[in-house]
């Protein structure tokens, strides 16, 4: 979507403008439609544009408040809006124009710190409050917005790519060998860290003040580890993810132009691409044009063509598809652009994707990234069958693994998932202290001294503590919302597709932010991860997630 970046300077001292500029000018692939400066003595903000939206075309920003004292710069989609203006207008607030920026700002005038627990949408913000003397920041709940910053007690710089917070040259640039490990062992946890030390990213689902001697982060959002849905018949279940889904995608079809959407053989994007059509045959959404782009591996184990044929066929939209050339020297070009680790190497085919999306019209494009994490089965049943004594679902269990795994590797499986979890505490701990003395504990390719000296075992278990999980099924869904890997994928997916094709805005419609829409309470905020894990027959096992 669009890009931000800003300075403060906390010490007094008037914001350097040329760093600003250089700050901007490195996100310039974001903003296609202008881009535009806002500075007052210590404090200097950019923003980026690129218009999406209807609102969008009428945005102007940096936006101040009709006093000076609040200035925002925002990247976003704010999909509650009507719920936001109901309340709005209860306090006697008036909105100045339509644009999801001012009903950002006003919001922050109306609730100050609490402001981002009243928003639904993808988004990463900052307003700058000079009656307090001090920079709000926030990001949504699953992170799909990025935000990064550096903060020393002098001055505090933020951006929408790292790469911009490095057009400081002051800024170190010693590696983090903790997240080095971390990818190393392709088990993210840390949603806060970067490669580099002094560098972070704000996490999802939380917002942070900072001003001279002032420096507080909080979360504002969390799932209700404790709430469970319970609905009387099992379609029940499914009507209500339906529904979800349904406004999810429709709140992400809100186009000035046409809109496409990534379309493998799986059922998450499939799914993406039959609700934005039906949604169109419906009247829901504003007539528009609707086309799908996919990669296709004519002659390979890999091509999944028949199964977009099918879908094409039976819902009769246009279907592009792309032969991607493989070159793995944009691997190196993206990691100079980013300053950052390359996506993984599907991630190469996404430039001829983006490319032919960006010549074609296309500014908003759906996909499904992230589905199959959030509504699909796990490997975790074992143990909570085991708790619950279903033993007829126990060995429906043990059957169906062995048809997949074969009789070794089910064992195995049976162990580990059913058995382990079920031994006291102390137990799992002794038994991971005698594999990391045996070297059986540790990763093969990555040198004991090193994991053991970045205390990398204790880093996979801090996204855990403090949180009591009912079952290890709920555990393993969690996983899915707060493990930093899924981060880093969103930032890199958003950067990988502005900085490759401008004015091409990556959705993705996997996010449970949603949940609340129709419903419009406060309430059900933390439902939408739990409604899709309440997606299950009346009959499972007790305290399923």
């Amino acid at each position: 979507m669009s890009g931000i970046c800003g300075i403060v300077n906390l010490d007094g001292r008037p914001a350097e403008l040329e760093l600003l500029q250089a700050m901007a000018a490195r996100m310039s692939h974001r903003g296609p439609d202008g881009i535009r400066h806002w500075a007052e003595g210590p404090v200097a903000f950019a923003h980026a544009a690129l218009h999406t939206t209807p609102e969008s075309l009428h945005e102007v920003q940096p936006l101040t408040s009709p006093s000076g004292l609040l200035c925002l710069t925002f990247d976003g989609r704010i999909d509650n809006r009507e719920e936001l203006k109901s309340e709005m207008e209860a306090k006697s607030a008036s909105l100045r124009d339509d644009t999801d920026a001012e009903l950002v700002l006003r919001a922050y005038e109306l609730w100050g710190e609490d402001c981002a627990a009243k928003l639904l949408g993808d988004f990463a913000f900052a307003i700058w409050d000079a009656s307090r003397q001090h920079l709000y920041c926030a990001r949504d709940i699953l992170g799909l917005k990025p935000s990064y910053y550096f903060h020393d007690g002098k001055i505090f710089l933020f951006a929408s790519e790292l790469a911009q917070i490095l057009e400081d040259r002051t800024i170190s640039r010693e590696i983090n060998e903790g997240m080095v490990g971390e990818f190393l062992s392709m088990r993210v946890t840390n949603r806060e860290e970067t490669l580099y030390s002094v560098i972070y990213r704000l996490p999802p689902a939380h917002f942070l003040v900072v001003g001279p001697k002032k420096f507080r982060k909080k979360r504002y959002w969390d799932v209700d580890l404790q709430k469970q849905l319970h609905y009387g018949k099992p379609e029940e279940y499914s009507d209500q993810f339906f529904e979800i889904f349904r406004e999810a995608v429709r709140c992400r079809m809100r186009s000035i132009g046409p809109v496409g959407a990534e379309l493998s053989g799986g059922l998450d994007s499939s799914s993406v691409a039959v609700m934005a059509q039906w949604l169109l045959r419906e009247g829901a959404v504003p007539a528009q044009r609707f086309e799908t782009f996919s990669d296709v591996f004519p002659g390979l184990g890999c091509d999944e063509t028949p199964y977009i044929r099918e879908v094409v066929g039976m819902w009769g939209f246009p279907s592009n598809r792309i032969l991607p050339k493989v070159d793995c020297r944009k691997f190196a070009e993206e990691v100079r652009r980013h300053k950052y680790l390359p996506t993984d190497p599907t991630g190469l085919f996404s430039e001829d994707r983006t490319e032919m999306q960006a010549r074609q019209g296309f500014h908003v494009v759906l996909t499904g990234w992230g589905g199959d994490d959030w509504i699909a089965g796990d490997e975790y049943p074992h143990a909570d069958l085991l708790r619950s004594l279903e033993i007829g679902a126990r060995f429906q269990q043990v059957r169906s693994d062995r048809a997949r795994l074969g009789l070794v590797k089910s064992c195995r499986h049976f162990l580990n998932r059913g058995v382990l979890p079920l031994l006291p505490g102390s137990v799992r701990a002794g038994l991971r202290q005698i594999r990391s003395l045996t070297g059986r504990g540790s990763i093969a390719w990555i040198p004991l001294e090193f994991a053991t000296r970045i205390h990398l075992r204790e880093r996979f278990d801090v996204m855990y503590q403090g949180r009591k999980f009912r079952t290890d099924r709920q555990k393993a869904r969690y996983w899915y919302l707060a493990n930093g890997w899924t981060t880093f994928a969103c930032e890199l997916a958003v950067c990988r597709t502005c900085g490759v094709a401008k004015g091409v805005a990556a959705c993705s419609t996997d996010t449970p932010v949603c949940a609340s829409h129709n419903a419009g309470k406060r309430a059900e905020r933390s439902c939408g991860m739990v409604a899709r894990a309440g997606l299950k027959p009346r009959r499972a096992p007790k305290g399923y997630f």
